[in-house]
């Protein structure tokens, strides 16, 4: 017989996926045993960027989603080295009434996004790159 119990690591993908539900969502989230990685933690600022506030515990973070009363970031959102979470933040900057500036490290700047430009604004969203080309 087998018998026991294992947690198992923390996805850098259900982490920032549960970051962007938690921003979306009307109230408290809270996200048990988070990946703290560079890119969970990109996910975060980004959350807080669009207004969620967020508390960091060793095991678990809170969020208080916004619902859909999400702010304009007062500030450049930089997502770090996180294409996941450039696009789906790019996704959420669509839903605000105002300005958003969304960059990243210098890799994640030369990565594909036109695509994700073009759709957001087929869905009527006016987006668009600083730079030239795919970036």
């Amino acid at each position: 017989s087998l018998k026991g119990e294992l947690q198992v690591p923390g996805s850098k993908s259900h982490t920032i996926r549960s970051i962007l539900l938690a921003t979306l969502a009307d109230g408290q989230t809270c996200i048990e045993n988070p990946l703290a990685s560079g890119d969970g933690l990109s996910a975060l600022a980004a959350a807080r960027a669009f207004g969620a506030i967020v508390q960091q515990e060793e095991h678990r973070w809170i969020v208080q989603g916004r619902g859909g009363d999400l702010v304009v970031p007062q500030n450049v959102v930089d997502t770090g080295n996180s294409g996941t979470t450039t696009c789906l933040f790019t996704s959420v900057a669509s839903l605000v009434d105002g300005y958003t500036v969304i960059t990243g490290d210098e890799q994640i700047r030369r990565r594909p996004i036109l695509p994700l430009v073009n759709a957001l604004n087929c869905l009527g969203a006016t987006a668009f790159l600083t730079r030239g080309g795919q970036g």
